[in-house]
């Protein structure tokens, strides 16, 4: 959904910003249901003017590059963080109890730590 939208906050594409996206559309198809009124991107899905700006690019086995927000760090640290971001995305498509668990602490972490701590542009 997050390549097709358009918006004010006018960010980047990526994978992450494209699933986000894609909660809010379910999220509003649920709303529009249920006659409750619809939320905006990205405050309605995010809580703050952008969401933040994850990726994590393998760049070998043993060598990635880890970006949030301003924060990079590069080397087998991101590798290891790229390995465990694949395998837990895997089970939650999987429908595995520790895919999906992981993945809903860490959206969550993430909106938080955008906002709060390793902090977007805009928050």
């Amino acid at each position: 959904m997050g390549d097709v939208m358009t918006h004010e906050s006018n960010e980047i594409k990526l994978g992450h910003t494209a699933e986000v996206n894609a909660h809010l559309v379910v999220d509003n198809l649920q709303r529009l249901e249920t006659k409750r009124p619809l939320q905006s991107y990205p405050f309605g899905v995010v809580g703050a003017r952008r969401t933040p700006r994850v990726y994590c690019v393998s760049l070998g086995k043993y060598d990635a590059s880890l970006g949030f927000n301003w924060l990079i760090v590069n080397g087998p640290v991101a590798a290891v963080f790229k390995w465990l971001l694949e395998w837990t995305k895997v089970m939650a498509c999987r429908e595995a109890p520790i895919g999906i668990f992981f993945w809903i602490i860490a959206d969550k972490m993430s909106n938080f730590i955008g906002k709060y701590l390793i902090k977007t542009q805009d928050s």
